[in-house]
């Protein structure tokens, strides 16, 4: 009876294992596995330089000597993909993704970003696996005190520089600081899913 079944099960599984990695290979090109919070701030008839904005930004992050901080301009789709593009200015480490947005609205300005954990592939197709999924889902998210207090730090540290950048924005062009609830980062639940 076994040897009737085993070949079953043999094809049944490298079946859903190849259908685990089809999965994987088309799911949408999120950008977030969870987000963890955002900010952002408009800044009314006023008009500012994305790129010179990105690059305070990069070299205040690059002055704190943070290792395994990774700073590029990317650019994505407004809309779809014949659509415009847009820059953003992309900060990963480790666990935590930042997508930094300075950029024109109308006759406005605004400055937003959202933050959290980064869309793994790999990690989606694992986590599918019959059977084990389930449990290399656990090891895989599992952090450590450490870790969790490195990504909050992080997380602050890119926030206080969008600010800092903001503030030396606002003091040249002659416009009020930002008063403190509008400095605030808004914390999202966990688990809260970036479609």
């Amino acid at each position: 009876m076994l040897d009737l079944l085993w070949p079953l099960i043999k094809w049944g599984l490298l079946i859903y294992i190849i259908w685990a990695f089809i999965r994987a290979a088309i799911a949408p090109n999120r950008k977030f596995e969870a987000l963890r919070s955002a900010w952002y701030h408009l800044f009314e008839e006023q008009s500012f330089s994305s790129k010179d904005f990105y690059k305070s930004v990069t070299a205040k992050i690059e002055a704190k000597g943070i290792k395994g901080a990774q700073i590029d301009m990317i650019s994505y789709g407004e809309e779809w993909f014949l659509s415009g593009k847009r820059i953003y200015l992309q900060i990963l480490r480790d666990d935590s993704l930042f997508l930094v947005c300075a950029a024109p609205f109308g006759p406005d300005f605004f400055v937003s970003y959202r933050s959290g954990e980064p869309f793994d592939r790999w990690r989606s197709v694992f986590i599918h696996l019959p059977f084990v999924g389930k449990y290399l889902e656990r090891a895989y998210t599992h952090r450590t005190f450490f870790q969790i207090d490195t990504d909050t730090m992080f997380r602050e540290l890119v926030h206080q520089c969008v600010l800092k950048t903001i503030d030396e924005l606002t003091s040249a062009s002659g416009i009020r600081q930002l008063s403190e609830p509008e400095r605030r980062l808004v914390e999202l639940p966990l688990n809260t899913y970036d479609i």
